[in-house]
C-alpha cells in the first residue's frame, strides 16, 4: 500500500481498489469558516465566482434533460444551491438541499425556490422518493461512502438517477502531481475513488451506469494550474484557499499576481492535459450518472 503525507495528514493509496483514503478520519471535521466563503459568495475573486456560477447553472440545465416535468430532487452538500436553483427554473416539484451549518447554507436559504436543510443525510428519511439525487463534490467528504450509496438507493424512486461529480484517483493529474494534487485536500476529502472500480461498486448496489464524463473543462484545467502552485507554496492549497479568502483581494495581491502568471504560463499544457486525459478516461474530476434499477 502506497502511503504519503501532506502537512500532518497521512493518505493511503489502496493497491486493490485504487482509491485514496485519509487515515485516521474524523467523522465530524470542523471546517474553517473560510472553506465556504463569505456571506454573499464562495470566492473572493469576482471573475472566478462568475465562472463558477455559470458552470453550476449550466450543470443544472444539463441534468434537467434527464428528468420529466414534475420531479423531486435532492442535492446532498448543495452549497449555495446554484444547481438546484437552475433545475427549479426548468422543472416543477420539490427541490431539497442538505448542507452543513455554514455560510453556504445561509446563502442557499436566501432562495425561496428551494428548501434547504441542515441535517445528517443518514438521519434523513422523508415521506417522498426522489427522481434524482445529486452529489456535486460532496461524496468525497462523506465519512462512510458505501453507506451513502445504500442510503441513496433507498431514497431514490425506481429508475431514479444518482449524479456524482467527484475527483478521480486514477487520473493523470494524481499520477503526475501525487502529494501536490489539489483534490487531495486533507482533512476534508476523506475518500477519492478510482472511477472504474467505483462504477462496479455502484452496479453492486442496485445501479446501472448511464454516463461517465471525463471532460470537466473548468475544474480540470484549474486544478492542473493550482496543483502546480503546491510545488512552490505552503501550506497545501495556498493559492486555492486565497481565492476563497473572505478578506479583500489587495491583502493577497502578490499571490494573486503569481497565480495569474502561473495561469498564463500553464494554460496551454493544462488544456492539452485536459483533452488527452478526457480521451483516455483519466480526467481529474469525473461526472457519473447512474440509474437505480432495483432496491437493495
Amino acid at each position: 500500500m502506497y502511503k504519503f503525507y501532506i502537512n500532518d495528514y497521512t493518505l493511503f493509496l489502496c493497491p486493490l481498489c485504487g482509491s485514496i483514503t485519509l487515515a485516521p478520519q474524523n467523522q465530524y471535521n470542523d471546517y474553517p469558516t473560510s472553506y465556504f466563503g463569505s456571506d454573499t459568495k464562495k470566492f473572493s475573486f469576482p471573475f472566478i465566482q462568475r465562472v463558477i456560477d455559470f458552470f453550476q447553472h449550466y450543470k443544472g440545465k444539463q441534468l434537467s434533460k434527464w428528468l420529466i416535468k414534475n420531479v423531486n430532487i435532492l442535492d446532498i452538500g448543495c452549497g449555495d444551491g446554484q444547481i438546484l436553483t437552475s433545475l427549479a427554473k426548468k422543472k416543477h416539484g420539490n427541490f431539497v438541499g442538505i448542507e452543513l451549518e455554514n455560510k453556504a447554507l445561509q446563502r442557499a436559504k436566501q432562495n425561496n425556490k428551494i428548501e434547504v436543510l441542515s441535517t445528517n443525510i443518514f438521519n434523513y428519511f422523508p415521506n417522498i422518493k426522489f427522481d434524482m439525487i445529486i452529489c456535486n463534490h460532496s461524496f468525497e467528504h462523506i465519512y462512510n461512502p458505501l453507506s451513502l450509496i445504500k442510503h441513496v438507493n433507498y431514497l431514490l424512486k425506481k429508475d431514479g438517477f444518482f449524479y456524482i461529480n467527484i475527483p478521480n484517483a486514477n487520473s493523470f493529474q494524481f499520477h503526475f502531481f501525487r502529494s501536490k494534487w489539489l483534490h487531495l485536500d486533507p482533512p476534508y476529502h476523506l475518500h477519492i475513488p478510482n472511477i472504474s472500480k467505483f462504477s462496479l461498486i455502484l452496479e453492486d448496489n442496485g445501479f446501472i451506469i448511464k454516463k461517465i464524463n471525463h471532460f470537466n473543462f473548468f475544474q480540470n484545467i484549474s486544478s492542473f494550474i493550482l496543483s502546480f502552485g503546491n510545488f512552490f507554496f505552503k501550506p497545501f492549497n495556498k493559492l486555492f484557499n486565497i481565492l476563497k479568502n473572505p478578506y479583500p483581494i489587495y491583502k493577497n495581491i502578490l499571490y494573486i499576481i503569481i497565480l495569474l502568471i502561473l495561469a498564463v504560463l500553464l494554460i496551454l499544457p493544462a488544456t492539452l492535459e485536459y483533452i488527452i486525459s478526457g480521451f483516455i478516461k483519466k480526467g481529474a474530476t469525473v461526472e457519473i450518472i447512474a440509474q437505480k434499477i432495483n432496491d437493495i
